[in-house]
């Protein structure tokens, strides 16, 4: 990220005592409450994080999470981790960009994707079309409005934000690398395996900007970690983005019976074909230290911010937050 606002010089130097990354946490935590949010983030930025990312997916939006936050933090980034492109027309996303960055008093960073066919199409009824091409004219758009110049279609807004909202996109195969490079402050991208980070790095090619990373962590004993893990895998590798993803990576030919056995049906067992190696390089299993290390590995190959993402009870989010804290 630029050394302008949000990114302030506390934030910037906070690289870690285990690993040379910046981290950030995902929320909401599972089982949380929003009501119940305050304290939890509090202790994430008195911890040392970078950030606070939120998710949209299956729990609450992306941005009702960031406004909570707001209220109870004053240093630490607030990250869409992501909002998409198709759900919200571009004028509505301006101003909730703009009322986010108000009410953080400039720390806001608008994350946006295209995200999936699943979530636009089959949840949202909405035609999933020209993903790259509806990005780059969004963020077009967005640059505009959000500068208070008049924006296709004759909107403006009122109350442009103070300061510019940095636009991060997330990206996992080339050409969406290439454009968040081209045209955004970052890229932002996810179930990456370890042995794979290289290719990612090479293909956004943009060593000045932030390459962001969600970790999905899984703690406890190693064997129930791992069978956690690969259900969370079944479910996004079988998301055609995904799928092609992983196809993009190399691990084609070691996802055709996973793929082979859902497109037939047969789902039960699917967890069972998922290749436990491959598994192992993408998310953080097991011992606490283990984790950590193989955060470490993934800093080394080049990502910059590392957003983790707690699989846990409702009780456990504080020791967590203090175990992986960076200072």
């Amino acid at each position: 990220m630029p050394d302008a606002e949000p990114v302030t010089s506390a934030v910037r130097g906070n690289i870690g005592r285990y690993c040379r990354i910046r981290l950030g946490v995902t929320i909401p935590f599972e089982a949380v409450p929003l009501h119940e949010l305050g304290p939890l983030v509090r202790r994430v930025e008195d911890a040392g994080y970078d950030g606070l990312w939120s998710a949209e997916s299956t729990q609450f939006d992306g941005f009702t999470p960031l406004a909570v936050a707001a209220e109870h933090t004053q240093r630490v980034r607030l990250v869409t981790g992501i909002v998409n492109v198709f759900t919200r027309g571009p004028a509505l996303l301006a101003q909730t960009a703009a009322a986010l960055q108000d009410v953080s008093d400039g720390r806001f960073v608008l994350g946006l994707g295209a995200s999936s066919n699943v979530i636009v199409e089959r949840w949202n009824e909405i035609p999933f079309r020209r993903p790259l091409a509806k990005v780059e004219e969004t963020v077009a758009y967005l640059r505009t409005v959000l500068a208070g110049e008049r924006g296709t279609g004759g909107f403006r807004l009122a109350s442009p934000p103070a300061q510019p909202v940095p636009i991060v996109l997330a990206a996992l195969r080339e050409p969406m690398l290439r454009l968040a490079a081209r045209i955004a402050e970052g890229a932002f991208t996810n179930f990456l395996p370890v042995s794979r980070v290289a290719q990612v790095v090479d293909a956004f090619g943009a060593g000045d900007k932030e390459l962001a990373c969600r970790f999905f962590s899984f703690h406890g004993l190693e064997e129930e970690a791992l069978a956690a893990a690969k259900r969370t895998f079944v479910a996004y590798a079988t998301v055609p983005v995904y799928t092609e993803f992983f196809r993009w990576l190399g691990f084609g030919e070691q996802l055709e019976p996973l793929l082979a056995a859902w497109s037939s049906g047969a789902r039960r067992g699917a967890g069972d074909l998922v290749p436990g190696a491959l598994v192992r390089e993408i998310f953080l299993l097991g011992p606490l230290e283990a984790q950590r290390e193989r955060l470490a590995q993934f800093a080394d190959a080049g990502i910059s911010t590392g957003v983790l993402a707690f699989s846990c009870r409702r009780d456990e989010p504080p020791p967590l937050i203090e175990a992986f804290a960076p200072s």
